[in-house]
Parts: structure tokens; C-alpha cells; sequence
């Protein structure tokens, strides 16, 4: 059976938000999640629990058997499990999903076509699917998927990331984990972005804070 197309970028007040994820996801056995559940300069708007439920039933849908994990990483005056419960995040799960803590991750060096590299969970590049979830207010107008995926690169390596932050290092974390990222959700001003382009969620989810919701 041919699966119905959705455009490349979706939105939806988050009281309706109904999640369509992207063609990795279906039928994946390995599901990456990266919420952005820990405030930190990069990113310090969080996703709220209502979203990411929604985000974790649209995968189930997708994928029945797989298995999807939930990651954070958060900085170092923050306990990730204390996080996790702080937001309710395992009243969320199904017996198939698991909640992980970046800095414990097994991890891989992500070569740059500078020679640069950046040290990251190897889950990023190995799981069938990646999807991050973010969250933009008109405090932060930034990129916020993008920023959120700088939250992969653990605290306890890179402690002081401001130069990661910069347009140069955004732009090492892009060609470093960007093309591993199948899929984006933006909860901005009551309504939820959403599709398979990091870069055009983003740019659809400034768009709904300059135009004030």
C-alpha cells in the first residue's frame, strides 16, 4: 500500500498536533529521539511533555516493534534522570522505549571535510531513524532544531561551547549530524512545525514568531 505524502513542512496548534513522521521512521527498528528538555544558552526553550508524547505515538504508529530511545544530555549542573522525572518524560513510555543519557552514550568521531572532528553518540549515524525536537519563543528567535542537535556533543568534552554556537560552529554541528537527522519538530507560539528538513522547519517556525503565532 502506497503511504499517503505529506508536504515538507506541516504545522498545527498543539492542542491538535497529530505527529506524521518522516519515511525513515516506518517499519525502523531503531529510533533516536533528542528533545531539548534541558535549558542551556544554545537552547533555552524546552519542548513540553504534550509534544513530545504526541512526537513518541506518531513513531509507535510508524514503527510498532521498534525500539526508541529518548536522549538528553542537558550541562553539568543538571541530573538527567532528575530531568527526565522533573518533566514526567516516563509516564510517556512503552515497554519498547528507553530514556538515555548522552554523556553515557557509546561514542564515534564525526569527521569534517576540514579534517576537524566532533565527538558525539555513535547512535546518531547508526540508528534508522533520527528526530529532534525543539522548542522556539520570541526570546530565543534562533534555529532551534539546529541549535538542539548541538546538545548530541556531551558536556562533560565540551563544557564551554560558545565557538559551537557561533555561525562557524553551527555550522560544523550541520555537516557533522545534519545529515543524519530525518526528521524536525518546532513547538512555537501554541503550534507545532514539523517534516523531514531541519532547515525548513526552522525557517517556517521564525517565520509563525515574526509574524507573532
Amino acid at each position: 500500500m502506497t503511504r499517503k505524502r505529506f508536504p515538507i513542512v506541516n504545522t498545527a496548534a498543539v492542542a491538535s498536533f497529530a505527529y506524521t513522521p518522516p519515511d525513515p521512521a516506518y517499519n525502523a527498528a531503531r529510533i533516536l529521539i533528542k528533545p531539548n528538555l534541558a535549558s542551556r544558552p544554545e537552547a533555552p526553550t524546552v519542548v513540553s511533555p504534550l509534544v513530545l508524547g504526541s512526537v513518541l505515538r506518531g513513531l509507535r504508529r510508524a514503527a510498532p516493534m521498534a525500539r526508541l530511545v529518548i536522549v538528553e544530555g542537558g550541562a553539568e549542573d543538571r541530573d538527567i534522570e532528575a530531568l527526565f522525572q522533573e518533566y514526567g518524560i516516563e509516564s510517556l513510555l512503552d515497554q519498547e522505549m528507553r530514556l538515555g543519557n548522552i554523556t553515557q552514550m557509546v561514542m564515534f568521531e564525526y569527521i569534517l571535510a576540514s579534517g576537524d572532528h566532533l565527538t558525539a553518540p555513535e547512535a546518531v549515524q547508526d540508528y534508522d531513524c533520527v528526530i529532534s525536537v525543539a522548542a522556539l519563543d520570541s526570546a530565543s528567535p534562533t534555529s532551534p532544531s539546529l541549535h538542539n542537535i548541538v546538545g548530541f556533543l556531551p558536556w562533560t568534552l565540551y563544557l564551554m561551547r560558545e565557538a559551537l554556537i557561533s555561525d562557524a560552529g553551527l555550522h560544523k554541528v550541520s555537516e557533522a549530524f545534519g545529515p543524519h537527522i530525518d526528521g524536525a519538530v518546532v513547538e512555537v507560539a501554541g503550534r507545532v512545525v514539523w517534516g523531514p528538513d531541519l532547515a525548513e522547519v526552522d525557517a517556517a517556525a521564525l517565520k509563525l514568531i515574526m509574524a507573532g503565532g
